[in-house]
């Protein structure tokens, strides 16, 4: 059998789907990942041995809906774009992992017939799954109560293995700390977070004094030389940071707040307003600070003072253990095969 899967934009919708690799090259006889072109899909796929597949998408616009008239107009070139590659390679099943580049694949499977699974990572349905819920097949959650939809089943969120194995040295020997200050990780995500980084800016003359500090800052940064503080733009081997940090600043979309709370960090999370998202962030955050897994500073209060009173509960707090099942990408795949070996 052959798969197609698919989800873009952001590393969150991406990197569930490479998770799910190696049981799926067990399962199937072609991997093929739907998506656009010169996009961060791309770039995470390019040494996975998957073929990549660019198709057309467009994107709903959150913060001008005025120009999202021109959708429907566009929306059946893009579709068409994923039912020929569809057709042409006989793909048998698909796997969505939501994000705008997700829907022209799902109607083009319907169109084509094929059976199509949908996994929301977030605790509530972004608008993607939504529009797609009524003709998926299956919709996969990672929290139980995101969909009571009969279509709907919890499993939980796949994280790829290497996030287990980083090296809890790796900070200390790869910036040569000396001191016995705590080492502080902030991460915005694989966009970066403007509204932390600044504050991390203003606020180093005094985190310095209490923190070791590792600031991803993402591309758009400002270069700063200070005693205790090291920046890196992008890395590819997160897990050796997470590992190796006692605190952790954090967005809180799905993918790293899954990675976090299975590893059982300490972590404040910032999550993004819903001036810039659909909120999904904030209903993360609140569920794993309702179950005392970490805590949350919201953006409206940033400042120094706030910072610094929220860090010293993060690293102090009685937290509770969360217990990851390993399994979780072995069930998804195994579900997935069967629902396409049901329609076969």
């Amino acid at each position: 059998m052959n798969i197609a899967l698919t989800g873009g934009g952001t590393a969150g919708h991406i990197m569930p789907n490479i998770a799910l690799l190696e049981d799926l090259n067990n399962s199937f006889d072609k991997i093929y990942y739907f998506g656009q072109p010169n996009s961060m899909e791309e770039k995470l796929l390019k040494d996975k041995n998957v073929e990549f597949i660019p198709i057309k998408a467009v994107k709903f616009n959150r913060q001008n809906l005025f120009s999202n008239i021109k959708i429907p107009f566009l929306i059946p070139n893009c579709i068409f774009s994923a039912y020929k590659q569809l057709k042409r390679l006989n793909v048998e099943v698909a796997f969505a992992k939501g994000g705008y580049i997700s829907l022209p694949l799902i109607f083009a499977a319907k169109l084509l017939r094929i059976p199509i699974i949908c996994h929301e990572s977030d605790s509530t349905l972004g608008l993607a799954n939504k529009v797609a819920l009524p003709i998926t097949n299956l919709l996969i959650t990672s929290y139980k109560d995101t969909s009571k939809n009969k279509k709907s089943v919890f499993i939980g969120n796949p994280l790829r293995k290497e996030i287990f194995s980083g090296d809890s040295n790796y900070i200390k020997y790869k910036y040569n700390i000396n001191n016995n200050l705590p080492i502080l990780l902030i991460v915005g995500g694989s966009l970066g977070a403007q509204a932390i980084n600044e504050l991390i800016y203003n606020s180093l003359d005094v985190l310095a004094n209490y923190y070791n500090i590792v600031h991803i800052t993402g591309l758009n940064y400002e270069k700063i030389n200070k005693p205790n503080y090291y920046q890196e733009t992008f890395i590819n081997n997160i897990q050796d940071y997470i590992a190796s940090a006692d605190i952790i600043i954090s967005r809180c979309g799905a993918n790293m707040s899954g990675e976090l709370t299975a590893l059982n960090k300490r972590v404040l999370y910032v999550p993004l307003s819903n001036k810039a998202s659909r909120g999904d962030q904030i209903d993360n955050a609140r569920k794993l600070e309702e179950n005392n897994y970490a805590k949350v500073l919201n953006e409206e209060d940033l400042n120094i003072g706030n910072l610094m009173n929220a860090l010293e509960e993060v690293r102090f707090m009685q937290k509770n253990k969360y217990y990851y099942d390993t399994q979780i990408p072995t069930k998804i795949v195994n579900l997935i095969k069967n629902v396409a070996l049901s329609k076969k």
